[in-house]
């Protein structure tokens, strides 16, 4: 299966693509100029909805197993399995025994590919990554409403803050999180020069920013340079209640 999946990437992009892809897959990112937005969201202003079901469920590295068609946009089959096995959490949305909507928690071993980062998050933190929903259930409201029950969750489950990062170049994405009540507090662009890695971090919407330079490990602390727990906007309640509602069928009710 995972063959099958590589033949079909070099035969729908071109063998320079799938030469640059083996060497990102590799880690090994010779030349590259690219920016990325960190986003932080505060639990503590997410309202709860009572006791109400939530609508995804937590796979198991054995649901993943089991799903004969595994698609979470970004990981193979037995990627996921490995990911699960290292304690990240992945939810899912079914609908009628198709997953529609899946996303993943990590809080240790953080890796953020795109700028060759990786890092640990405290405790009570948790950072959000992988977010996909299948074409066909797309522009219906879905990942906002998923993305709010997740926030739930993990209020619930004691967690203050998450990251995550996104390309600012991604509208969609960053008009679900600023109805989510999601920040985004800083943008990175990476450049690297064969072993030379060059970090500029910016505080959003400021003239602030700091610069790393590495030929080895990159900075782990970079994700907190501007990160301010305290500045988070507490008036988003009002607006997150009138969020649009989703239609669940009854193949994803029992999962909640």
């Amino acid at each position: 299966m995972k063959l099958e999946a590589v033949i079909s990437f070099y035969r729908r992009h071109g063998f320079l693509t799938f030469w640059k892809r083996c060497l990102e897959t590799m880690g090994t990112y010779f030349f590259c100029d690219r920016s990325i937005i960190f986003v932080s969201l505060d639990f503590r202003n997410i309202p709860l909805n009572g006791n109400a079901p939530f609508h995804f469920f937590l796979a198991t590295a054995d649901d993943v197993q089991k799903e004969p068609e595994y698609n979470d946009g970004w990981y193979q089959k037995s990627d996921a399995i490995s990911r699960l096995h290292k304690g990240h959490r992945l939810f899912v949305l079914m609908e009628n025994e198709r997953m529609v909507y899946s996303m993943w928690a990590e809080s240790q071993d953080v890796r953020i590919r795109w700028l060759n980062l990786r890092f640990d998050l405290p405790d009570r933190m948790i950072y959000c990554t992988a977010s996909h929903t299948i074409p066909e259930f797309r522009n219906k409201g879905i990942a906002r409403r998923l993305d709010l029950q997740i926030a739930q969750y993990f209020k619930k489950e004691g967690f203050d803050y998450a990251i995550g990062v996104v390309d600012p170049a991604n509208t969609a994405s960053r008009a679900v999180n600023g109805k989510l009540g999601v920040k985004e507090y800083q943008i990175v662009r990476y450049r690297r020069y064969g072993f030379v890695k060059y970090y500029r971090v910016s505080k959003m919407n400021s003239d602030l920013s700091k610069s790393f330079i590495t030929c080895f490990a990159s900075p782990r602390a970079l994700w907190k340079t501007f990160f301010e727990a305290a500045s988070h906007d507490s008036t988003r309640e009002q607006s997150l209640s009138s969020l649009p509602q989703i239609q669940i069928s009854k193949a994803t009710s029992k999962h909640g």
